[in-house]
C-alpha cells in the first residue's frame, strides 16, 4: 500500500490525510471509536509521522476530537451544529441550481446525465460508497456553474463543514432511491431551463435529505 499512496498523492501525508477522512465519511470508521497512531501506522504501513498530521488536520476539519489523556476518537456531528448549517445550506444551494440554469451548455447538461446514469449503476449494484461519490460530484457540477464564484465558495465551505453527515447514508440505504428520483427531477427542469421548477426541484431534495440526516443524528445523541 506505501508504493500505491506515493504513487496517487504529492506527498505521502496528503495521501494518510485523505484515505482517513475518507474511511470516516464512508462509515469505515464509527462515530466516537478511538484511533491510535500505532493502530493507524500500522494499517496503512507507514511511520508515526504522517499519522499524527492527519489526526491533527481531521481535528481541524471537526472528524477528530482529541481529549487529553483520553487520545484521538472520530467526532460526533452534533445535531444543533447541523442544522445552523443546514439551514443556510437551504437558502443557498437551491439559488446556485437556479443560477446555473442558464449558464449550462448542453454538453455540460449531457455531462450531468452520464453521472446520473452512473448512479443509477451504482443504486441497482448497491455501491453506496460510489453512490455518494457521484452525488457529490453531481451537486458540486451544477453549483460551479452559477456564476458567483463567491456563491460557490460559501456553499463548497458549508458541505465540508456538515461532510460527516455522509457516513448515515452509507450505514442506511433507506433514502438512497429516492434520492435519485429526485436528481431526475432535477435534471428534467435543468434541461427544460426551468430556472423556477429548479430551485423548488432543488428545494426538495436538499430539504428531504437534510430531514433523514438531522433525523439520524438526533437518534443517535438519544442513544448516548
Amino acid at each position: 500500500m506505501k508504493r500505491e499512496l506515493d504513487n496517487m498523492f504529492a506527498t505521502k501525508n496528503d495521501a494518510i490525510y485523505y484515505l482517513i477522512k475518507e474511511e470516516i465519511l464512508n462509515g469505515y470508521f464509527h462515530p466516537g471509536e478511538r484511533l491510535t497512531v500505532a493502530q493507524l501506522a500500522a494499517k496503512y504501513n507507514v511511520s508515526p509521522m504522517p499519522i499524527r498530521e492527519a489526526l491533527t488536520r481531521l481535528q481541524q476539519d471537526g472528524l477528530i476530537e482529541n481529549t487529553p489523556h483520553v487520545g484521538a476518537r472520530v467526532a460526533r456531528f452534533n445535531a444543533e451544529k447541523f442544522k445552523e448549517i443546514i439551514s443556510v445550506r437551504l437558502v443557498l444551494e437551491p439559488l446556485a441550481a437556479k443560477l446555473a440554469t442558464k449558464n449550462m451548455t448542453d454538453e455540460q447538461i449531457n455531462e450531468l446525465e452520464t453521472i446520473l446514469n452512473d448512479m443509477k449503476v451504482c443504486l441497482k449494484n448497491k455501491d453506496l460508497k460510489q453512490y455518494t461519490k457521484l452525488n457529490s460530484q453531481f451537486h458540486d457540477y451544477i453549483y460551479k456553474k452559477c456564476g458567483n464564484e463567491t456563491l460557490y465558495d460559501i456553499i463548497k465551505s458549508l458541505i465540508e463543514r456538515s461532510e460527516h453527515s455522509k457516513s448515515i447514508f452509507v450505514r442506511d440505504d433507506s433514502r438512497i432511491s429516492k434520492s435519485f428520483e429526485e436528481h431526475e427531477e432535477c435534471l428534467k427542469y435543468l434541461k427544460l431551463r426551468d430556472e423556477e421548477k429548479v430551485y423548488e426541484a432543488f428545494m426538495k431534495h436538499k430539504e428531504e435529505g437534510f430531514k433523514i440526516v438531522l433525523k439520524k443524528l438526533e437518534e443517535e445523541e438519544n442513544i448516548d
